[in-house]
């Protein structure tokens, strides 16, 4: 009987933790939205910077698998080897 009660104390534990961290994030959510209201210049360039910087990576990982290809290839025995 001890060990269902002792259960039931930590699930409502953890329920309890999981609505404090949940109304902790709704909080910080509504400050983030409201700080970026506030500040429109800001905002702009928040959201414009990410979106110019996906073709960076992408080129990126794709010079460095054109650059890894070579080398995998000059050692074929070893590939079956492993």
């Amino acid at each position: 009987m001890e060990i269902e009660e002792r259960q039931s104390e930590i699930k409502n534990q953890n329920q309890k933790s999981k609505e404090v961290i949940m109304e902790t994030l709704f909080k910080d959510i509504r400050y983030g939205v409201r700080s970026l209201l506030k500040r429109p210049g800001f905002t702009v360039i928040a959201l414009v910077t990410p979106a110019l910087t996906p073709p960076g990576p992408l080129l990126g990982s794709v010079v460095s698998c054109d650059r890894l290809e070579p080398k995998l290839n000059q050692y074929p025995n070893l590939r079956s080897e492993i």
